[in-house]
């Protein structure tokens, strides 16, 4: 049993609750958990993946997420607020090694203590092997100098290196090798939704400047726009990521051949989804959704352009999409400026 640092006594029936939920937590028990969680819309949770509001969002994400990794609480420090609610800030220590914390905020309301907030904080990590396959500082240096002096470049597994060539050519670097598809990666710009790739991951958690990826299909990258994203899906089927527009156009434009002609009139095309992309959304509406990006991209490829997506913030992310003529960098860079 970890000892209580903190010389005040547990609230009556505090403890007890506390280590109820420790064990619910360790066997994945989600009915139990929610049932120790205060059933309101102002619950909060919060890890590095980011803050989940309310007991509905909270018992969704802890039902698709397959258990919390296996750990033993070493230290409990109790912090007694008055007789209705106390701070429980716990030392965890996970099977994997290393330190984590654990803070909760409990309540009691008619005799039951139920968390009112909580927030955990897994051991630092220097490496993400649920993102990287492989990773270096750099991977692999630039070649040359140019516009993408201090670019780093996160690579999905599968695409060739000499693809990006002409990145490294004109001052970029790749970073490191991202895993293919979503794996166990998180979000970064909303709690508990599709990642769409690990590298957008790790593009949006700044790990890299741009990601590159291998099959810029509508799913991916739709989920990329969930990320904060902005996508681009060249005439051949590669796609870039990035959190700036103005990135996004240098790099597209060291893809495209010097020999391009200007490109002739550019055709916007907005379409806004309005559904939220949380893991329990149903498979079918997202399907929907994206089903109208897919027939844009096919447009796009048949017309030998490039399939520009910008993310929309707000509670339901949307997308404006551009289909663009591949041209000389001034062009595409006024395109990606302009308001849709």
């Amino acid at each position: 049993m970890p000892s209580v640092c903190d010389e005040t006594v547990w609230p009556d029936g505090l403890e007890d609750s506390f280590w109820a939920y420790e064990r619910a937590l360790m066997s994945d028990d989600v009915g139990a958990m929610g049932e120790l969680f205060a059933a309101r819309p102002t619950t909060l949770r919060g890890d590095p993946g980011g803050l989940l509001v309310g007991h509905e969002q909270i018992s969704a994400f802890r039902r698709v997420r397959g258990g919390a990794p296996p750990r033993e609480v070493v230290d409990v420090h109790v912090q007694v607020v008055d007789d209705t609610a106390a701070l429980v800030v716990a030392v965890t220590a996970p099977a994997k090694g290393g330190r984590g914390l654990q803070t909760q905020l409990w309540r009691r309301v008619d005799g039951r203590w139920q968390v009112s907030s909580a927030h955990v904080s897994p051991p630092p990590s220097t490496f993400d092997p649920s993102v990287w396959r492989v990773v270096g500082d750099p991977f692999a240096p630039a070649t040359g100098e140019g516009l993408l002096d201090g670019v780093s470049l996160a690579v999905e597994d599968g695409v060739d290196l000499a693809e990006v060539d002409p990145l490294l050519a004109a001052g970029a670097c790749v970073r490191g090798i991202t895993r293919a598809g979503s794996g166990g990666a998180v979000n970064a710009v909303i709690p508990a939704a599709r990642p769409g790739t690990v590298t957008a991951t790790a593009v949006a958690l700044g790990a890299a400047t741009v990601g590159v990826i291998a099959d810029a299909g509508a799913r991916t990258l739709s989920s990329a726009a969930y990320q904060g994203l902005w996508a681009v899906r060249g005439p051949e089927g590669v796609g870039v990521l990035a959190r700036r527009p103005e990135v996004l156009a240098s790099v597209l434009a060291r893809l495209t051949a010097d020999d391009q002609p200007e490109p002739s009139e550019v055709e916007c095309v907005e379409w806004t989804s309005s559904v939220a992309p949380h893991v329990w959304t149903d498979d079918a509406d997202l399907d929907r959704a994206e089903e109208a990006l897919r027939s844009l991209g096919d447009r796009a490829a048949r017309s030998g352009r490039s399939l520009v997506i910008e993310p929309v913030p707000g509670e339901c992310p949307g997308l404006r999409v551009r289909l663009v003529d591949s041209g000389r960098e001034s062009r595409v860079l006024d395109t990606l400026a302009e308001p849709v």
